[in-house]
């Protein structure tokens, strides 16, 4: 997409779509967390402590806290991991 801003939005739509869906169906295979973009970016949701996102909150009582992550994979770039809220 052309729109940085639209396909943002898109993406983090379709992050919440994800984790509501990984919350309601417990159990379901990994491949159903993931979603690839016509633009090749792969977006992730995954269950994971606040203390593996926030390397300062480790070993802290907030870093123990479950939360939901989404790793994003450009085609070709670095993947970068976000706090679902």
């Amino acid at each position: 997409m052309k729109n940085p801003v639209l396909s943002r939005v898109l993406a983090l739509g379709a992050a919440g779509l994800l984790a509501a869906a990984a919350l309601l169906a417990p159990g379901t295979a990994e491949a159903a967390t993931a979603v690839l973009s016509q633009a090749g970016t792969l977006y992730e949701v995954y269950p994971t402590t606040y203390g593996e996102i926030v390397p300062e909150a480790a070993g802290t009582p907030d870093g123990g806290q479950n939360v939901l992550a989404l790793r994003m994979t450009p085609s070709g770039g670095p993947p970068s991991v976000e706090l679902v809220q």
